[in-house]
């Protein structure tokens, strides 16, 4: 036969001979194999004829079948074949069920970034050969350009976000505070202070009017322009402005830092409608493998986070899908 002809080799011709040489059998290794006994002849006979060499030394009686020279030396190609063709398999069974490649995420300061710490420590744990590459940004709007780019797989947004090509899974509520400092009249008030007090107070507002609760909502439609003092999107400059004095904030409750005697933080739920979080995909890429994995995880912390309504640090949580 031309050289060419061993391009005719099949994968079965050579678990056939690993067979053979484990079993010292034809009728074994056609057991293990799920083949009838002469189906496993023919496949040996066919390397043979092939190579042009003797690969089984044949008895009569009970006696085991043996490999000749040949057989042992192209058996050694063959696992190494085998070998590689299972190495290919396990490695597309973990991308497939997301414990390999690359899940890239952006998340903009403040309560993302309490989501996604023991994200990342319970995704590292379970999925240590996927590379988590995260992008923090000051706001949420370069996010979503770095998604409709394709830079970015995922991205955790304020809702709702600006129309375009994306999909978008809602991951947590979180319950407006108003951040005023230690010893404060306001906070030693017996009942939740209205709109209107609030807006009679020097505010430390955020530089993205999109999230800023003064300029959505009923708060805008009743009150119109609060009186602000200073604007900032970095939740610890915020809460360093407040501890000073400066002025007081509507933060989303796990932007708040905790253990901080220089402020007093108020629950506004009477008052405002929660501040919603979401996870942000291209509609066209919908998360699958290591992205989709990842997406649950986030589902997980952040199901558990509504339930203790506090921002402490949930235990590692089980992987659970979308549905």
């Amino acid at each position: 036969m031309s050289r060419d002809s061993w391009l005719g080799i099949e994968l079965r011709h050579f678990a056939a001979l690993a067979a053979v040489a484990d079993e010292r059998s034809f009728r074994r290794a056609a057991d293990r194999l799920g083949y009838v006994q002469s189906a496993i002849s023919r496949q040996i006979a066919y390397l043979e004829q092939l190579t042009g060499e003797r690969l089984i030394e044949r008895s009569q009686g009970p006696k085991p079948v043996q490999l000749t020279e040949a057989g042992e030396l192209l058996l050694s190609h063959a696992n190494d074949i085998l070998a590689t063709i299972e190495a290919a398999k396990a490695d597309i069974g973990d991308l497939q069920g997301g414990r390999t490649g690359d899940v890239r995420v952006g998340f903009f300061a403040g309560v993302p970034t309490r989501i996604l710490a023991p994200a990342l420590v319970a995704f590292g744990r379970r999925h240590p050969g996927v590379r988590v590459a995260s992008r923090e940004t000051v706001t949420d709007t370069p996010l979503l350009d770095m998604v409709r780019k394709g830079s970015l797989d995922l991205a955790l947004a304020h809702l709702p976000i600006e129309p375009g090509p994306f999909e978008v899974c809602q991951l947590l509520s979180v319950p407006w505070v108003l951040m005023v400092p230690a010893g404060a009249t306001i906070a030693r008030s017996a009942t939740t202070p209205t709109l209107a007090e609030i807006g009679r107070l020097p505010l430390i507002a955020p530089q993205s009017r999109r999230v800023d609760p003064w300029m959505v909502g009923p708060a805008a439609a009743e009150l119109g322009e609060p009186r602000i003092v200073f604007r900032s999107d970095s939740p610890q400059t915020v809460q360093a402005l407040v501890g000073a004095g400066v002025g007081a904030a509507i933060v989303p409750r796990l932007a708040a830092t905790e253990g901080d005697a220089r402020i007093t933080a108020i629950d506004l739920s009477e008052v405002l409608a929660p501040a919603s979080i979401g996870a942000v995909w291209l509609r066209d890429n919908e998360p699958t493998g290591a992205v989709g994995q990842f997406l649950d995880l986030l589902l997980q912390i952040c199901a558990i986070l509504e339930r203790k309504h506090a921002p402490a640090t949930p235990q590692e949580p089980a992987l659970a899908g979308r549905g």
